[in-house]
């Protein structure tokens, strides 16, 4: 009994928290774009080896190492962004959120591109460039909900932000994109993820305009 009531008071309070947090206008767009953006490359992820199978003729392996490669695009697009991102900062209090939308406009050519390609060198390009941009958000994603937060809540924000991310946009990607697969073609699901990384985008930039008031009233105690 008394575990059960722990746990209840454990959800009570993040309940609260989360109302909370859930008041302040950027962070609730930052959240909604970033769920997006983690769906979009849950599903790329999920079923790319698959795609190149299928719907490029690749073997087993090449598909296999094509996705390796472009792992080395994701690993230099969470250090350029967070750099980026930095950098704008010092230009501009909504910097980071402006390349965080930046990446993901950029990726939606690039992943435009990676699905028409056939196999060969622009499909590598593609591929990478894919992973690159896709990664920009994840380290000024983290220090701008910081930003948002009120110092006292910054934890709590983080396990927010994650939670949504992954309970939304990656645990259920993988099974959209298969359902779609199986009432049309695994071509035509993979365009799910695009479409998500167009909403990221648009949210993203709802976000913007908002960042510096919202950032201002958590440091003054004032968020809502």
């Amino acid at each position: 009994a008394a575990g059960r009531e722990s746990i209840a008071g454990y959800v009570g309070a993040f309940l609260r928290e989360a109302r909370q947090l859930l008041g302040i206008r950027t962070l609730r767009w930052l959240m909604a774009s970033t769920t997006a953006m983690a769906f979009a490359a849950g599903g790329y992820t999920s079923w790319l080896v698959d795609f190149l199978e299928r719907d490029k003729g690749m073997s087993p392996k090449r598909a296999t190492n094509l996705l390796i490669v472009t792992m080395f695009g994701a690993v230099a697009g969470i250090l350029v962004g967070g750099r980026l991102a930095d950098r704008l900062r010092k230009k501009m209090p909504s910097g980071r959120l402006v390349v965080i939308a930046i990446g993901m406009v950029c990726t939606m050519p690039a992943a435009i591109l990676a699905l028409e390609a056939p196999p060969g060198p622009v499909l590598y390009a593609a591929g990478i460039a894919t992973m690159f941009f896709i990664s920009w958000y994840h380290a000024p994603m983290a220090v701008s909900v910081d930003d948002l937060a009120p110092p006292e809540r910054t934890v709590a924000a983080q396990g927010l932000v994650i939670f949504t991310m992954h309970l939304i946009g990656t645990a259920p990607s993988s099974w959209v994109v298969g359902i779609v697969s199986q009432n049309t073609s695994l071509y035509t699901a993979m365009w799910v993820p695009t479409g998500a990384l167009v909403l990221a985008a648009l949210a993203m930039f709802v976000a913007i305009p908002g960042f510096a008031g919202d950032h201002s009233r958590a440091r003054s105690g004032m968020a809502r």
